[in-house]
């Protein structure tokens, strides 16, 4: 049973009824001896974006093969916040912005007119 609310519109009369379940695939090209790994689930990723009129002429004369996915696994190897790694970026990250910082004031000073004694 399907309830319709038309609202102020003389309601619509309905012969048949069809139900379409959209089905998606995903398409992957890669070298034949290539492995795959299908990554999901990261919600800060923003979508892919394909131009599809680019590939078109590529899918036309392929045929295609099913593949199923292996079971989900999770990431063994990710990397801790706090870990050495990180800090040593950071650190000298902090000592290269301190060595820019001092050349820049040096320089200005060594450029500005005026301090030399010249009256």
């Amino acid at each position: 049973m399907l309830t319709v609310d038309e609202g102020d519109n003389q309601p619509l009369t309905l012969s048949s009824v069809r139900l379409q379940l959209p089905f998606y695939c995903l398409r992957f090209f890669y070298p034949a001896n290539g492995k795959l790994r299908l990554l999901y689930g990261q919600a800060g990723l923003e979508a892919g974006r394909y131009d599809l009129e680019l590939l078109a002429p590529r899918l036309v004369s392929l045929s295609s093969r099913e593949l199923t996915l292996d079971q989900e696994s999770t990431p063994s190897a990710l990397p801790e916040k706090n870990s050495v790694q990180t800090r040593v970026f950071w650190a000298a990250l902090i000592i290269a912005v301190v060595v820019v910082l001092a050349l820049l004031v040096g320089l200005l000073r060594s450029e500005m007119p005026g301090e030399h004694g010249a009256s």
